[in-house]
């Protein structure tokens, strides 16, 4: 039996907009017979390279920055924001096997996609920023000069920047194997399908979200009038999307009215006719979606940072 070290890389799609605070964080990564520790890529904030620079890997826990498989790390937009596109694993483990490492891989594998859903569930999206630009890859002068365009006519997604406290509970969220949010988690993947030109499943996405966000409101709102759990069962069984906005609008719970215009109808032809909605539809879609959602299955305080910020200023 022999001490064994392992650096591996956690890739993260698409990439994650951050401040640039959160660079070189390190949390803990539960594997089972190991002991392992993630860390965010560097340099440290303080010596943030010109823009448009690689990032280079976690000088926390890496001793030797060679050692790291060679991977892109991310890159530095400004002197406040970066995009990280991977980050580092350090293992360690008294022996190594291939059953080992098969199940380390998998134990990774999950850890990350729970991670980078949490990140885009902070960030109410995608965590990275995202462009309309289709297949096609243009001479360098004729990309510029489009993605220009896309930008000005607003073609582009940009989330909010992953904060330090963002990462820092996504990274626990992750850590504990906390499954997120169902509606939250589909809003991201609409939100991603629809920039991705793909809007077929970004109509369905976003009302498979509305479902469960309305039918968790509903419940609620019974429960509070009395009903138990068979009775809540017995009213919401077998409910479609249609079905539970009428009944929502006969409880007079509260409804956005393009709910059934962009939403429901717009659902209803995909499902069923397979109509190929366009990009402004898609997009009217997941904004109905996402104010029921936000209305209805709305993140606790401890997962909001603004709300743990403002109470932390009652006591300062």
């Amino acid at each position: 039996m022999h001490h064994v070290r392992l650096l591996v890389v956690v890739h993260l799609p698409g990439g994650v907009y951050s401040a640039s605070e959160v660079l070189t964080i390190s949390d803990a990564v539960p594997l089972t017979g190991a002991t392992a520790r993630c860390g965010l890529p560097g340099p440290f904030p303080g010596q943030l390279p010109a823009p448009s620079r690689p990032l280079t890997p976690p000088p926390t826990i890496g001793k030797v920055s060679d050692e790291w498989p060679p991977v892109d790390w991310g890159v530095v937009n400004s002197s406040s924001t970066v995009t990280i596109r991977a980050i580092g694993v350090e293992i360690e483990v008294d022996d190594l096997t291939t059953d080992l490492a098969v199940r380390f891989d998998r134990e990774l594998n999950s850890w990350g996609s729970l991670l980078h859903t949490w990140l885009a569930i902070l960030a109410s999206g995608p965590p990275g920023v995202l462009f309309s630009t289709g297949a096609v890859t243009w001479p360098t002068e004729i990309e510029h000069e489009l993605l220009t365009r896309r930008y000005r006519g607003g073609d582009m997604y940009e989330p909010e920047r992953s904060s330090p406290w963002g990462w820092r509970h996504a990274l626990s969220h992750a850590a504990a194997g906390d499954q997120p949010p169902a509606s939250r988690a589909l809003l991201a993947k609409a939100t991603t399908s629809a920039f991705d030109e793909d809007y077929r499943p970004a109509v369905l996405d976003a009302a498979t979200a509305t479902e469960i966000a309305l039918t968790q409101g509903i419940s609620r709102h019974l429960g509070h009038r009395g009903a138990d759990a068979e009775v809540k069962d017995l009213i919401l069984r077998n409910r479609t999307l249609g079905g539970l906005i009428q009944l929502a609008r006969e409880l007079s719970l509260h409804l956005q009215s393009p709910v059934k215009t962009d939403l429901l109808e717009l659902r209803n032809r995909v499902a069923h006719h397979g109509v190929a909605p366009d990009q402004d539809a898609a997009h009217k879609a997941i904004a109905a979606a996402r104010g029921v959602v936000e209305y209805y299955d709305p993140l606790t305080d401890h997962c909001d940072e603004a709300a743990i910020l403002a109470e932390k200023g009652r006591w300062t």
